[in-house]
């Protein structure tokens, strides 16, 4: 079966959203404390200034476009892991302030 690169990309952002729930979901249990989501958003914040300081090359993007996917996935993880952390936040509020 081959995909079509719609579907590609719908895959590659499922992926995406769903790793930025798997990293709210391990903050939540395994750290107490939001360190995945500072490292998103450290990476959000590099990768735009990535795209500002290099370039861009019509030959192969440069570091302009490593940049801009890096922002692009860092946001996209990012969506994920705020609604995966909301949804762990409501369920233990739900479950009287018992831990998940």
């Amino acid at each position: 079966m081959t995909l079509t690169a719609d579907q590609f990309r719908e895959l590659m952002v499922g992926g995406e959203v769903g790793g930025g729930a798997l990293l709210a979901y391990l903050d939540r249990t395994w750290l107490r404390r939001p360190v995945f989501l500072a490292l998103l958003v450290l990476t959000a914040i590099a990768g735009y200034i990535v795209t500002l300081v290099s370039p861009f090359n019509f030959v192969d993007g440069g570091y302009y476009m490593l940049g801009g996917i890096a922002v692009y996935v860092a946001v996209t993880a990012g969506a994920g892991y705020v609604v995966a952390a909301a949804a762990l936040w409501l369920n233990a509020f739900i479950r009287g302030g018992r831990k998940p």
